[in-house]
């Protein structure tokens, strides 16, 4: 399975989990949420933008 990638503003010490997907265009892209310590959170797309595919392998 892939790495998760960095949050793209910076949160170090945060936690980085996969989130559902993004619905757009007729494209789904994986959507990851990134939780501060403090529980606080936010929601981001990779910025390689990758589609939500069924299995392991990418085309």
């Amino acid at each position: 399975m892939a790495a998760l990638p960095p949050c793209p503003r910076g949160h170090e010490a945060a936690r980085i989990v996969r989130d559902g997907v993004q619905r757009r265009g007729g494209r789904e892209r994986q959507r990851y949420r990134c939780t501060a310590v403090g529980g606080l959170y936010h929601r981001f797309i990779d910025a390689l933008g990758r589609t939500r595919t069924l299995y392991l392998t990418c085309c």
